[in-house]
């Protein structure tokens, strides 16, 4: 019975230590009172000093808390570029071609289409090759590249 016994709290021990782990991934690494960056609703950066409260695990929760002002600017533009393309873009359309934004290998800029699956998260398809490609045009390659795939050339 003491073997049961002891063999039930190691395996006990060994599911917290998992657990535990598995937090830790997700809790901010910020020590008291050490500045960190957020997006404000307008979209400006601000910074803040870290007091471990509940407003600012909130806010960490939904991603918006960073290390640097220059990862909190870089967010902001990246969501800018998003918002853009959602607002050109459309859902996808089950049987149909959905055309997005694609880099190649060689990091060009080009526009791909499928008819059955899904390359992303948001409503940013679009009917035809062209239309893709004047989103390119009008948001800029590059910005598309920087912002979006994470490259800079």
């Amino acid at each position: 019975m003491n073997e049961e016994i002891n063999k039930l709290i190691e395996e006990f021990e060994a599911r917290l230590k998992e657990v535990k782990d598995k937090y830790e991934k997700i809790k901010p690494k910020l020590g008291y009172t050490e500045t960190y960056w957020y997006i404000h609703n307008d979209g400006r950066v601000f910074s803040d000093f870290w007091g471990d409260t509940q407003p600012e695990h909130n806010i960490f929760a939904i991603g918006n808390v960073f290390k640097t002002k220059e990862e909190a600017e870089f967010e902001v533009e990246r969501r800018k570029v998003l918002h853009e393309l959602s607002m050109m873009g459309r859902p996808f359309k089950e049987n149909a071609k959905n055309w997005v934004v694609s880099l190649d290998i060689d990091n060009n800029i080009s526009a791909t289409y499928s008819v059955f699956s899904r390359f992303v998260y948001g409503d940013y398809y679009f009917d035809t090759e062209n239309e893709a490609l004047e989103y390119v045009e009008k948001i800029g390659a590059d910005r598309i590249k920087k912002y979006l795939f994470g490259i800079e050339e």
